[in-house]
Formats: structure tokens, C-alpha cells, sequence
């Protein structure tokens, strides 16, 4: 049984005694079965149970819980797992063993026949990351998981591994998928931060090992300057190349000149972006962008692209300005633009799929949208 009614808050300082009430209703089940490759009962599987919304991130083989509810257990030596007084509604589960593999189930429901699983063997990839002909410095081989647009998996992944003075490094133990690959670099610019200086989509199969060679095949360069209204060169302007279809991307920042280069680049159409920010708190979040520009350009094969740019400070919005008309495309497609609902209170809410405290706060933003849908334009 479970705790359906019962007070959150009561005194506790109180010198009468006070009568507390908790109501109990009767919990659903989840009961399970892991097993590994060879069909065998696979023990001490860590077993996580979590709701859409939550955020769990699992980094370098290590489970860092974010935000959001969930659950854990571990499997006996019979390979089952039970969660009991849980809600009859949707569940994302998490199955990771050490040495077997583990398994994602992205939706399953409460019921007391015992579901079973078989553990997808890990796999793994290994490489050489270059810099024209010379192996990468300074810099790490990060393993991201993707995401899908409306994907709403609480399950975050992210695999880093060093680069050796040959260039070479290796990660292990990956739960197949899909992934992005990058290459990072530290630097110090107002604060510290991973620059992604070139990224792809790769695919990791279970119980196989791929080999991956990041850069050294040549390509494009592209090199330019950034300057404010009066010509001056700015530092620590942010860089971005991105394809059109995502799947591949360049990162780098200004020097003290404003210069910047990006290589090795493949052919292909890109959106190039420049970003400088008013204050560099330790994280992406929350920072102000208050000069931006971007541009559509086409790289071709070995090729040197010059772009120079020229940034003017955008007018910060004050409480009580008239914010900006836009227009953008409803879930059915219908256009819509602020303006039409000019004289109505409008909560505009800005996230991302990969934002763990934006997806945490979803279910907070529909109670709220409950509770003022007849009032407020969501």
C-alpha cells in the first residue's frame, strides 16, 4: 500500500500532541526477469525505474542522478527485480551491469506478470583523432547519446575518453545506440568550458568493436574576423558550423585579435553562428546573448573560405517593454505569431530535449497549464 492523503507540512514544535491522518490506497506491481546473452539469470543488474520528465545522467560508467522520481533495485541471484505501491501510468526503465551489457525500455507499464529482458552486450570503439597530419593536444573524445526531437527518455549518456600523444584513445562498455562523436577542448575564456571543435553521429552496435578515425583527411578551411561597429577585433566570440542535418558540427572561439579558423571541414551546406555573451557563469544555461549573427554557407572540397563578420550590440529587453512579435509553427502545423494574442497573459517556456532541468520541469508547466489554460495563452 501506498500514501494517497496525508498533511505535507504540521508543526512539529507544537506542545500538544497533534493527531496525523495518512490514508492508504493499494499500490500496482512491476515485477521482472533479467537474463543474460547466453540466457542465463544475470544477477546484480542495477535496475532503475523512472518517470518521463526525470533526468538521470550516466557518465563515465557512473549513474548521476539529476532531477525528477525514480526508483532503484537490483536483480537477485535469480535474476528478478520487483518495484511495488507504484502508480498505474508509464515508466522508462534502465537495466546496467558491470561486466553483461544493459537495456533500455522506454515504456512499460505497471503489472504483476513478470516481463522478461536479455542484456545487450556493450560495445566499443577506439581511434586516432588528428589535426591535418598530427594527432590532436589538449583535447578529449566525448561520446554523447541522441535524442530524438519529442524523445523523452529520463536516460542520459555520455562516455569521455583522453587522447594519447599519438592521437589514440578508446572508450568501452557503451550501451549501443546511436551517439554523437566530439572532439573537445578546454579552454579558459571568463570561465571554464569544453569547446566541441568537430563532432559526428555515429552508431555503436552491441558486442562489437569499430574503429574511428576523427580528422586528418584534409577538407576545407574556413578562417575570418570578428569585429564590433567601430572595426575593433573582439575576443572569445563564440563559433559554431553545424550542418543542416545535424550531423556534423565545428566549435571554436575568437583569439585576443578576434580571429578564428576552423579545418579539416567536409563539404556540405552549414549554418555559421557567432555568439558573444554578457556574463560566463559555469554553465550553458541562463547566459545572455547580447550579439548574434548568422549565416548560411556552402563548403566545398579543400578549399580555403574566408568570413569576416561584423557584430553591433543588440538592445536588451527591459520589465515592461513590448517583447518582440514572432511567428512559428503549431504541433498541427497551423502558423501563429505573438501579436495575436497581443492583451492576453502569454507564458512562453523555451527547452530543449537535452536541457535535464528543462524536461524535469514539464510536468509542472501542464499542472500549471491546468490550472490557467481559460486565463493564459500557452
Amino acid at each position: 500500500y501506498k500514501p494517497y492523503e496525508y498533511p505535507e507540512v504540521f508543526d512539529a514544535d507544537k506542545k500538544a500532541e497533534e493527531e496525523i491522518i495518512v490514508r492508504l490506497e493499494k499500490g500496482e506491481v512491476l515485477k521482472g526477469k533479467v537474463f543474460s546473452r547466453s540466457k542465463k539469470p544475470a544477477e546484480k543488474v542495477r535496475v532503475i525505474l523512472a518517470e518521463s520528465g526525470s533526468y538521470i545522467g550516466i557518465k563515465r560508467g557512473k549513474i548521476r542522478y539529476g532531477s525528477g522520481n525514480y526508483m532503484e533495485t537490483m536483480t537477485d541471484s535469480e535474476g528478478n527485480y520487483i518495484f511495488d505501491c507504484i502508480e498505474d501510468k508509464s515508466y522508462h526503465l534502465l537495466l546496467l551491469h558491470p561486466e553483461m551489457g544493459g537495456k533500455v525500455i522506454e515504456s512499460i507499464f505497471p503489472s504483476r506478470d513478470i516481463k522478461e529482458f536479455i542484456l545487450t552486450p556493450y560495445g566499443e570503439i577506439e581511434g586516432f583523432a588528428y589535426e591535418y597530419d598530427k594527432p590532436v593536444k589538449n583535447c578529449t573524445v566525448s561520446l554523447s547519446k541522441v535524442s530524438g526531437i519529442y524523445h523523452s527518455s529520463p536516460f542520459h549518456f555520455n562516455y569521455v575518453s583522453s587522447i594519447d600523444e599519438n592521437g589514440f584513445w578508446k572508450i568501452n562498455k557503451i550501451l549501443p545506440g546511436e551517439y554523437r562523436l566530439s572532439v573537445r577542448k578546454k579552454e579558459e575564456t571568463g570561465y571554464l568550458r569544453f569547446h566541441h571543435k568537430k563532432s559526428k553521429k555515429i552508431t555503436v552496435d552491441p558486442g562489437k568493436k569499430k574503429f574511428i578515425v576523427i580528422g586528418g583527411k584534409g577538407g576545407a578551411k574556413l578562417k575570418g574576423k570578428v569585429t564590433d561597429s567601430e572595426g575593433k577585433g573582439l575576443s572569445g566570440v563564440e563559433v559554431r558550423l553545424v550542418s543542416y542535418d545535424f550531423l556534423s558540427g565545428y566549435y571554436t572561439v575568437t583569439d585576443k585579435d578576434g580571429n578564428y579558423e576552423i579545418s579539416e571541414i567536409e563539404p556540405g551546406r552549414y549554418v555559421l553562428s557567432f555568439r558573444v555573451y554578457e556574463t560566463h557563469p559555469p554553465y550553458g544555461c541562463g547566459r545572455k546573448v547580447i550579439m548574434s549573427k548568422e549565416k548560411k554557407i556552402l563548403i566545398g572540397d579543400g578549399r580555403l573560405f574566408n568570413v569576416d563578420v561584423k557584430l553591433e550590440k543588440e538592445e536588451p529587453l527591459s520589465e515592461g517593454d513590448v517583447a518582440p512579435d514572432f511567428s512559428g509553427k503549431t504541433v498541427d502545423g497551423k502558423v501563429i505569431k505573438l501579436s495575436d494574442f497581443r492583451g492576453k497573459p502569454v507564458l512562453l517556456d523555451f527547452w530543449a530535449t537535452w536541457c535535464g532541468p528543462c524536461v524535469a520541469e514539464i510536468p509542472d508547466i501542464k499542472k500549471t497549464y491546468e490550472k490557467f489554460k481559460d486565463k493564459v495563452v500557452f
